[in-house]
């Protein structure tokens, strides 16, 4: 399929606004030129084409579904200067030459088990020589591919978010959960576990019912949020809890007090026996740290031990995964009001784990902050000289020797620890240069994750501004430590990280739109081709 814009049909003001002529293109007919015209507003089967940068790359945005599979086919698109409702393309700021293309063309079906899931294909290339630009579709060799595993809201109509909560066992089936309203004050947590082989999904099981069968629920106790990413250990995936949504005012006021928080819960998904097991039945008061959650579990243990952060007073907690139990909690970087905690926690094989207190609002990304060091031989915690900035750290992946990590703040700036020599670095930030030239930035972003060849890392812009679209995919490469846009999955929140398979699979969770930070919610499975495939 191409794209062939005129640069005759420039308007004064070196703009144009496009509609459709007839045209059909595998089953779906674009409206004709005659029809907008009556009715400017009739969108629904239109094509979007806007300016994404700087650099002259572009969004191509199909309003309707389509498999893409098919022959090469073109389709000429007419202007018209009085129909401002429609999205302006401005073709002065292009440069000659072959650009990327940011937005793939999907289509979606339902398996026979249920599952709702879509399918990208990426469109390859754009050019723009002699007064044309044209975008060019190579279904047949696209860089991206994925699926969306769209969770049922009839079977379950109240999960609403998640905030990392993905994890994968020894046989590569991915687990992965979501907040779920029960009534208008007390919210849950829902399991589930994808099976790739079969592409479905099951339910697990939810953590209050967890709390129940141990007979440590308290009445009314809300659990809203596993926050942790899932270690795989001994045949267990590991998470953590914690009974509120966010703190971000100060401890202890009238109505709003970590005294009036119960405290958080350890579970473990025992994979051989199907069982979800509350770990923290046995705790003092039934709960792993009093008055405050869990949210962070670091992916890489020591010894017998793992390591998850408390929130929101950042402390070191550890949990014996021989055990279960919960042998030592260690004071970390002192609360401060608006220098809350990272949601991550970054454990080295040598028995170094790694703190941060940053910031969250994007007003606030250029204000910087030193890393801790906590030693385990030595039990010191210690400040060190290397600074993040950028906001707190927001996600982590791992080589699979374990001697690099790899942790993004929440706008994008992307740091690495060398385990072997246990030294930090700034990589650079996750955004294009070109997208930072015009001054785009992340509001968020809470996923990233090596490929198989662990040559680059993938994340999923979730808020930007600027020309940083939510929904991009950034390709970040470690060699040259440049990154460029290669899809765009549309409007939402993403999070999850540290999550791929063997086949080059990544995963991450996926929900909202780009107003809303709840439902449509779903696992994303992305295939990026190697070039080998």
């Amino acid at each position: 399929m191409q794209l062939l814009l005129s640069k005759r049909a420039l308007s004064p003001t070196g703009s144009i606004y496009l509609k459709m002529a007839a045209f059909t293109i595998v089953g779906m007919r674009f409206c004709t030129a005659d029809a907008i015209g009556q009715d400017p507003n009739n969108t629904l089967d239109s094509l979007e084409l806007r300016e994404f940068s700087t650099a002259g790359s572009f969004q191509l945005n199909f309003d309707e579904r389509m498999d893409l599979n098919q022959d090469e086919q073109i389709l000429e698109l007419m202007y018209s200067e009085n129909l401002k409702d429609w999205t302006k393309v401005d073709l002065n700021r292009l440069r000659s030459g072959e650009f990327d293309i940011l937005r793939s063309a999907t289509e979606a079906r339902a398996d026979a088990h249920g599952v709702i899931m879509e399918r990208s294909y990426l469109i390859s290339k754009a050019t723009y020589t002699d007064g044309f630009f044209q975008l060019h579709l190579s279904p047949l060799n696209q860089k991206v591919s994925y699926e969306l595993i769209r969770l049922d809201e009839q079977r379950f109509p109240g999960v609403v978010q998640s905030w990392d909560n993905i994890g994968m066992d020894n046989q590569e089936n991915v687990y992965f959960g979501f907040t779920t309203e029960l009534s208008w004050k007390i919210e849950d947590m829902s399991l589930f576990r994808y099976n790739q082989n079969a592409g479905t999904y099951d339910f697990l099981g939810t953590y209050i019912t967890a709390l129940q069968e141990a007979d440590n629920y308290l009445l009314g106790e809300s659990v809203p949020k596993g926050h942790t990413y899932m270690p795989f250990i001994n045949g267990k995936l590991y998470m953590g809890s914690q009974g509120f949504h966010d703190f971000k005012e100060e401890l202890y006021e009238p109505g709003n007090s970590l005294n009036d928080m119960r405290g958080s819960h350890i579970f473990g998904w025992d994979v051989q026996n199907e069982t979800l097991e509350d770990l923290s039945k046995d705790y003092p008061g039934g709960v792993a740290t009093v008055n405050e959650g869990i949210v962070a579990l670091s992916p890489i243990p020591y010894g017998d031990h793992l390591f998850g952060y408390s929130h929101p007073l950042g402390n070191i907690v550890f949990l014996n995964h021989t055990t279960g139990a919960i042998d030592k909690i260690v004071p970390g970087i002192p609360w401060s009001l608006g220098n809350p905690i990272s949601r991550e926690i970054v454990a080295s094989p040598n028995g170094n784990v790694y703190i941060y207190r940053g910031t969250e609002s994007p007003d606030q990304r250029d204000l910087s902050f030193n890393v801790y060091r906590y030693n385990i031989a030595s039990d010191q915690l210690a400040m060190l000289d290397f600074q993040c900035t950028g906001g707190f750290w927001s996600g982590q992946t791992v080589s699979r020797d374990q001697t690099e990590i790899y942790i993004v703040t929440a706008q994008g700036e992307l740091y690495h620890l060398d385990t072997t020599t246990e030294s930090w670095e700034h990589m650079g930030q996750m955004l294009p240069q070109e997208l930072l030239n015009q001054g785009a930035y992340i509001r968020n972003i809470s996923c990233i994750s090596l490929d198989q060849s662990e040559e680059n890392i993938y994340g999923i812009i979730s808020r930007g501004e600027n020309g940083a679209q939510s929904g991009d995919l950034i390709e970040f490469n470690l060699a040259t430590r440049t990154s460029r846009i290669i899809a765009n999955f549309g409007g939402g929140l993403y999070t999850g990280n540290n999550t791929r398979d063997s086949k080059g699979n990544i995963y991450f969770n996926r929900f909202g739109d780009t107003n809303r930070w709840r439902k449509d919610c779903g696992l994303l499975k992305i295939h990026i081709k190697s070039e080998f495939e």
